[in-house]
This record gives C-alpha cells, structure tokens and sequence, in this order.
C-alpha cells in the first residue's frame, strides 16, 4: 500500500491542491442560547467540505472560530485547523465575507 503526504508549499505528492475557499453561512437567530452565537459556517475547498465553524460576537466584533471539541481535562482542542497562519486568515475571511452578505440580506 502506497502512503499518501502533504509535501511543504500545497498538494499530495507534489500535485498541487487547487481550489478556491468558498463559504456556506447559516444564521442562527435563536436568542435563548445567548447572543454570541451569530451563525454556523461550513467550508468547502478542493472537494472537502468543513462543518461546524462557528461566527461569535466578540469586544472587536464577529470573529470565526474552528470545530472544535472539550478535551477530559476540561479544555478545548480544535478537530480541523489549519497548518499555516495565511490560511486560517483566508478561511476566517471567506467566513466574514458570507456571513456579512447573509446577515445584509437578512
């Protein structure tokens, strides 16, 4: 059996991965679990789709946050992140970009 990897600059076995970020925003509207929870994202890139991002409201307005899950110490630990900074920035930005034009149209 041959073992696939992800080689430093993008792709599997150097075929580069190509695809853009595209953002799919549900509002969440249900004012009894509080009102830091603004929406459910999910990510689609390179024929992945990524469920269960999260827009909150913070002190600096909304921001995005990975899936993530409680670990038995009591923490949290993220399931799917990014491996580099320039791409958590992208993937946080095409989440605020879809969730501002859901939230526009209301």
């Amino acid at each position: 059996m041959r073992a696939f990897g992800v080689r430093e600059g993008g792709g599997f076995d150097g075929a580069r991965v190509s695809g853009t970020l595209k953002a799919v925003v549900r509002l969440h509207r249900d004012a009894t679990r509080g009102k830091t929870l603004l929406a459910f994202a999910d990510l689609r890139v390179a024929g992945f789709e990524i469920r269960g991002l999260r827009v909150l409201e913070g002190k600096e307005g909304p921001y995005v946050t990975f899936p993530a899950r409680r670990s038995p110490g009591g923490g949290f630990f993220e399931t799917v992140r990014p491996l580099d900074e320039k791409t958590r920035a992208a993937a946080k930005d095409a989440v605020l970009r879809a969730y501002q034009r859901a939230a526009a149209k209301g």
